[in-house]
């Protein structure tokens, strides 16, 4: 990947890219090292998740089952998965 960036983007590119790649790790790691210790969140539940609320025949857990098995599955036009 390295190789790539360097011949399509140039060396500067690259040595910008792993600047990022490294402060991202770094970030990582503090994230996960708060977590340890009570001072972050290590999971944070996402709302929504382009799911209905369950209720009038939905069920979100049955649709998030069909989104992730059924290869049919897909978001209706109001952007939410039916079932």
């Amino acid at each position: 990947f390295e190789a790539s960036v360097a011949n399509t983007a140039g060396v500067d590119a690259l040595v910008q890219w792993r600047e990022r790649a490294n402060e991202r790790l770094a970030a990582g790691q503090r994230r996960l090292e708060e977590g340890m210790m009570g001072r972050a969140a290590l999971y944070e539940p996402i709302d929504n998740r382009r799911f209905h609320k369950d209720g009038h025949g939905y069920d979100a857990h049955e649709a998030e089952k069909a989104m992730l098995l059924d290869p049919n599955a897909r978001l209706d036009a109001s952007g939410y998965f039916e079932m």
